[in-house]
């Protein structure tokens, strides 16, 4: 079988499927952690409109890419060869909702959809990338083309927070946090009706995925006894983030005169 095969096929020798914590898998979250830290890096040297195409481009290529997956997925029957039904693709999890999002906060500028990006999106997608649903993505090629074009778009995911912060766009404020959980709740108890509904597992609300941090709660919890401790660990990862910017909101303004008068928290 060829390169070329084991990039399309899911009909590959089990020594060759995508594994958690394998090298290829370490390799791949390398080379996202590079590649975002050289955009971040690149922003620097450019002006104010530099940074904003920047910004846009990364916001824009995430929709592109997740059109280009779809695509792929017909084009290649993937459906049938991955025994996957077209209910099982709808645009209902929270990374493809995330490809949704983002493009609108970055566009409208809407400091709540800005937020959701940095307290949701970001964490959820580096989340992603540490921890695969391998029941899907273990049918793949370590370096198969389902394989890279998820670590393609979530790495999108945690650049574009970056980016925006960079831009000058976002400045995270712990205050749209009430906000941010009342849309990602609001949305959540949609897609819990949904799942029954169509009896699917979008959000990982009904069962959780092998390989991911919710199995491992599951293992102890039992289900829906892993939601409990994933909501925990999600508001202290998200506490933690905020948490610089909140000291650097109490902090006084080092500048004298004028230039401290300018220095102002950002209004909600």
């Amino acid at each position: 079988m060829t390169l070329f095969q084991l990039f399309f096929t899911t009909r590959i020798p089990d020594s060759l499927r995508y594994r958690s914590f394998t090298w290829p898998h370490l390799l791949l979250l390398l080379g996202v952690a590079a590649c975002i830290s050289l955009a971040a890096r690149r922003m620097k040297y450019c002006n104010q409109e530099g940074r904003v195409k920047l910004l846009h481009l990364a916001t824009w290529a995430l929709p592109c890419i997740y059109l280009v997956r779809f695509t792929v997925f017909y084009l290649l029957d993937i459906y049938v060869e991955a025994q996957m039904s077209l209910l099982d693709r709808l645009p209902f999890h929270l990374c493809t909702m995330n490809a949704v999002v983002m493009p609108v906060a970055v566009m409208k500028k809407n400091k709540t959809l800005l937020n959701y990006m940095y307290a949701i999106a970001l964490p959820a997608a580096a989340a992603a990338m540490l921890t695969p649903a391998m029941s899907y993505y273990g049918r793949y090629f370590y370096f198969g083309w389902q394989v890279v074009f998820f670590f393609l778009d979530h790495g999108l995911m945690v650049l574009v927070p970056v980016l925006a912060i960079n831009s000058g766009l976002l400045r995270p404020d712990i205050r749209f946090l009430p906000r941010v959980s009342a849309l990602f709740g609001s949305y959540a108890a949609l897609i819990y009706v949904a799942n029954k509904v169509l009896n699917q597992n979008f959000l990982f609300l009904n069962y959780p995925d092998e390989g991911t941090v919710m199995a491992l709660f599951a293992r102890y919890l039992g289900n829906p006894g892993y939601l409990l401790p994933l909501a925990f660990l999600a508001g202290i990862i998200i506490f933690i983030m905020y948490l610089p910017w909140l000291v650097m909101d109490r902090k006084p303004p080092t500048g004298k005169g004028e230039n401290a008068a300018t220095i102002k928290r950002p209004q909600p």
